[in-house]
């Protein structure tokens, strides 16, 4: 939820400029570049004048020394490659910090894709769905699949079984998934309505139904051992 706005934000960009939501990771991923003896010079005053500071700071602390060894200090003769921000990732305010997230939604779609063919299948949605906290049974997932494609203006197969979706369409739908998680598993059978809730959810149900009947063996056990005294 909390990435959904700059994700949101990424779509937009992707959907404006007719590229796919991976092609963002590597427009806006760092460059190489090189500094020149003028821009590395203007650096190291920057670095100085911040050092001073400090200094000048920690020295309004009695007893307070500093003993850390200075650091290395880079010559200013020649040029050297840094990798800094891209001028794209600049122009549309794109930090790396806001790609985490289609990078972590990129990482567990592969996961999921074993067969690498670049789709997943409605379990292979459910499984993906499961490292963001969202649980549904496979029986759901195909009716939110058929009702995404289909509010998204794709065509869904008449076997909804059969859906597939690519990655930005996988993107697309976990940013809204709260719009389709309505659980409606609660009249199907209990494997099912136990897959369509939290872990913790589930140890919760059973312990309601395990605790009276351990409170029940209790009893069958002190009145069998009080009969037998």
């Amino acid at each position: 939820m909390k990435s959904k706005p700059i994700a949101d934000t990424l779509s937009s960009i992707a959907g404006r400029e007719k590229v796919p939501l991976l092609t963002l990771l590597r427009k806006f991923a760092p460059v190489q570049k090189t500094l020149t003896a003028t821009a590395r010079r203007t650096l190291k005053e920057a670095a100085a004048r911040e050092s001073e500071a400090m200094e000048e700071d920690e020295g309004n602390y009695p007893g307070n020394t500093n003993n850390n060894e200075p650091p290395t200090p880079m010559s200013d003769a020649g040029e050297v490659t840094v990798t800094m921000r891209s001028e794209d990732s600049i122009k549309e305010k794109v930090l790396e910090a806001d790609l985490l997230f289609i990078m972590y939604a990129r990482d567990t779609f592969k996961r999921y894709d074993r067969d690498e063919s670049n789709h997943v299948s409605a379990a292979e949605v459910q499984g993906c769905f499961t490292f963001f906290n969202v649980y549904m049974s496979v029986g759901h997932v195909v009716k939110v699949m058929a009702m995404f494609l289909r509010d998204t203006g794709n065509p869904s197969q008449m076997d909804e079984r059969k859906n597939v979706l690519r990655f930005s369409q996988f993107t697309s739908l976990l940013m809204q998934v709260d719009r389709y998680s309505l659980n409606m598993d609660h009249d199907k059978n209990m494997y099912e309505f136990f897959i369509s809730i939290p872990p913790s959810e589930r140890w919760d149900v059973g312990a309601r139904w395990v605790f009276p009947v351990l409170i029940a063996l209790q009893f069958v056990v002190l009145y069998g051992m009080l009969a037998a005294i």
